[in-house]
């Protein structure tokens, strides 16, 4: 008896085949999305910008030039509209208050969103 076309073993091997590459194709689409949603936000390069105009003035080191960018970039909240979230980001890249006092500033602000929400 002879075989066809996507009939037999060969069908099956092809339909995985073809959900894997589905699944690793939204997998990367994710990721890459999340990765430019996050570099062209208008206000996180605003604050990268003045950032590194600071530091092209000298006003600051290249050690705290790269702990500040690094904060910036890994703590950013895209998706909140909280205020005091956005100005406590701003008065970080404008160097007006120390990485120690924006880190415990935010966790006071993480545990005001929290207890809100319940």
């Amino acid at each position: 008896m002879r075989q066809g076309y996507f009939t037999g073993h060969y069908y099956s091997g092809t339909i995985l085949f073809d959900i894997l590459i589905i699944v690793v194709v939204i997998v990367v689409t994710i990721f890459i999305s999340d990765y430019f949603r996050k570099r062209n936000h208008p206000y996180q390069s605003i604050l990268l910008r003045i950032l590194r105009d600071k530091y092209i003035r000298n006003e600051i080191s290249a050690e705290d030039y790269r702990e500040r960018s690094m904060m910036l970039n890994d703590e950013y909240w895209l998706d909140s509209n909280d205020a005091a979230m956005a100005d406590l980001k701003m008065e970080y890249a404008k160097c007006e208050i120390s990485s120690r006092e924006y880190v415990e500033r935010k966790e006071a602000l993480n545990e005001n969103a929290e207890n809100r929400l319940y």
